[in-house]
């Protein structure tokens, strides 16, 4: 029976392991998809914001690029002749000819330190920095020495920095003229970034649709920049000497003139500058006239960014450059960025969408070295977003919820199976036990029946003496039957059997004198003494029937009698005694070998023998004390192995106490 039970349980364990493992498994997996998609959703919101970002940032860069990219030429001269062709702005100052501030004069613009010009012969100017007359003329109407000589303390921070290219331009490779050259970029440029940082390498590894995408939005951005960039006409044809309507015959109206300065974006409001006449200027502006009288076009190229070190503080510098051809004649135009100033005003632009964003300078031009995904168009720097944001999963998900009820229903059924289980093997090994008992205990007074029962009949018994004892034997073994059948049927109806309420009450005194007769009775049939002991006791009430406490304490006496027969000490002592406020304890303590510590959380399941016991001469169906304390609680009490020092068994039947 063990073996069995054992391995059923084994089957039972192997079985729950698989359930919970194979749900193990799916919980694993589905916690893993929802931890994927919460990082795919977060790397897409991040990818968006870093697109958006850049947007943003482009659209602060490319108008300064842009306005620059508009600007005429001349205006890279402090001075210039203001009612002139748009290609003899350089020429000699004629008669009658007025000169005009150039805007630059006074203002470089936004985030722009300075404006420069590398002349043919190699030499740097700015029209923030006028030389000669021109800076007499300069600081006298339009701006202070204090702007001049800062101009001039930063044009020579430029000159050093483009020292080892600003020579002379060859006159036929004017238009050639770069420089952002490689060889360039090996004397002073910003060298690549070093390696991304994780942020950078998330967006930067994007494959399949994302890395189309990402590839699609660069060059749209490039598109963009260099719509925005491009000059207004990049070559600007105009009237020759040759053409229909020649300077001698234009209308040379004030109006007409006025026309014409303005379409340009010139101040026509401004007084002359110089008199014609001034032979200090006149020099000065012979470094300009035309190489020949051929030559009818002006091409500006565009901007092309490029890093330069300041060889005074050692930091990263901007600048912007393009080729401008002058009747065939090439000059370097350009400006200075301030890149710290537009850096701060790039990452203000992102600011809520990447709080932890970087831009890090990189050689070339913008959009080289296989189209980076996230550089800017307009500028060569690669935008680090910095870290991507932790995924936050919430304690409360859909998921959550449905593998916790998905637990809760497997572990739920696993012990609901477990209790079916021990129900059913408790059941069995119940009825095994009731069939062996039933059967052991009815054997002996069957077999006697059956044998006093046929001597009698076959009328062997002639004794008169001898018959009446072999009738007081099957007198005694029916009342055993009767016994058997009793106890039995009185446990079955135990489990329908509920506390009534207003049952029967009385003291402990009147329960004492009507249990005391019997119980004295059966102590003396088995040569022992009943010692009853209930001081202070006697007047306390309970709510208890005599006959059933007289049952249950009867079954105590009959089994001490039985197991504690052979006892030096004879005597059975119950005691009474008040435990507490609520309680009535009632305690019968034998002086017998008592009960094994191994038997004791058994002694009360039905049908249950001692092991030494099970094939002993002693007989029993093992229902005495199961049925006593299913009595007992069916008065509100309780039947209770008492513990408590000195040899034999003491059980503790334990009744509710009534207030007087």
């Amino acid at each position: 029976m063990r073996t069995r039970r054992w391995l059923t349980w084994l089957v039972f364990a192997v079985c729950a392991l698989a359930v919970i493992e194979g749900l193990g498994w799916v919980t694993w997996q589905a916690l893993r998809s929802e931890r994927r998609e919460l990082e795919a959703r977060a790397q897409t919101e991040f990818q968006d914001s870093v697109r958006l970002a850049l947007w943003r940032m482009e659209s602060q860069a490319t108008p300064i690029i842009a306005k620059e990219s508009a600007r005429p030429y001349f205006q890279y001269r402090s001075f210039y002749v203001a009612e002139r062709a748009y290609n003899r702005m350089w020429q000699e100052v004629e008669k009658n000819e007025v000169l005009v501030p150039s805007p630059l004069l006074e203002s470089s613009g936004q985030c722009i330190r300075l404006h420069f010009q590398i002349e043919p012969d190699g030499s740097i100017t700015s029209p923030q920095a006028p030389t000669g007359n021109m800076l007499d003329l300069a600081e006298s109407q339009y701006v202070d020495a204090e702007f001049v000589d800062l101009a001039t303390q930063m044009l020579g921070e430029l000159t050093a920095m483009l020292r080892p290219v600003a020579g002379a331009v060859p006159e036929n490779r004017g238009a050639e003229l770069s420089l952002s050259r490689p060889a360039d970029q090996a004397a002073g440029s910003v060298p690549p970034a070093g390696p991304p940082e994780r942020g950078q390498q998330l967006l930067e590894n994007l494959s399949g649709k994302d890395a189309e995408a990402a590839k699609k939005e660069s060059e749209a951005r490039q598109l963009a920049y260099q719509i925005a960039s491009a000059p207004a006409e990049n070559i600007r044809r105009l009237h020759s000497e040759k053409s229909p309507v020649s300077d001698d015959t234009a209308d040379k109206s004030p109006a007409a003139e006025s026309a014409r300065v303005e379409s340009r974006g010139e101040r026509t409001d401004l007084p002359a500058a110089v008199s014609p006449g001034d032979a200090k200027v006149m020099p000065r502006l012979k470094a300009f006239q035309s190489p020949g009288p051929s030559a009818t076009e002006v091409e500006q190229g565009t901007f092309e960014p490029l890093w330069r070190t300041n060889p005074r503080n050692g930091s990263e510098e901007l600048l912007f450059r393009r080729t401008v051809r002058i009747q065939g004649v090439p000059t370097v135009q350009g400006f200075w960025m301030d890149w710290p100033a537009l850096r701060s005003r790039l990452l203000a632009a992102a600011g809520d969408l990447l709080p932890q964003a970087r831009l890090e300078p990189v050689a070339g031009r913008p959009g080289q070295s296989g189209l980076r995904a996230f550089r800017l168009a307009s500028i060569p720097v690669d935008l680090i977003p910095g870290e991507s944001p932790a995924v936050a999963a919430a304690l409360v998900t859909p998921t959550h919820t449905t593998l916790v009820m998905t637990w809760l229903a497997v572990i739920g059924a696993i012990i609901a199976i477990a209790v079916v289980l021990r129900t059913s093997m408790e059941l069995g090994d119940r009825r095994g036990r009731f069939v062996s008992a039933v059967t052991h205990e009815l054997r002996t007074p069957l077999t006697t029946f059956c044998l006093y029962t046929e001597m009698l009949a076959d009328d062997m018994v002639k004794d008169g003496p001898q018959r009446a004892q072999y009738l007081d034997t099957l007198k005694g073994e029916s009342r055993r039957l009767a016994g058997i059948v009793e106890n039995v049927l009185d446990y079955a109806r135990l489990g329908g059997r509920r506390r009534a309420n207003g049952q029967a009450s009385c003291t402990v005194g009147e329960l004492l004198d009507s249990v005391r007769p019997v119980l004295g009775q059966c102590a003396r049939s088995a040569q022992m003494e009943l010692v009853v002991d209930a001081p202070g006791a006697a007047d306390l009430r309970v709510a208890a029937e005599p006959r059933t406490v007289e049952r249950i304490l009867l079954n105590l006496v009959e089994n001490a009698c039985k197991y504690a027969s052979d006892a030096l000490d004879r005597r059975l002592h119950l005691q009474v005694r008040p435990g507490g406020s609520t309680t009535v304890s009632m305690t019968l303590r034998d002086h017998g070998p008592g009960i094994p510590r191994a038997e004791r959380r058994r002694i009360f399941q039905p049908f249950h023998r001692a092991h030494r016991d099970a094939d002993g001469p002693k007989s029993g169906l093992g229902l005495g004390l199961a049925l006593a304390r299913g009595l007992a609680r069916g008065m509100g009490g309780d039947l209770v192995l008492a513990r408590g020092g000195g040899g034999g068994a003491a059980f503790e039947l334990v009744l509710p106490r009534l207030d007087t």
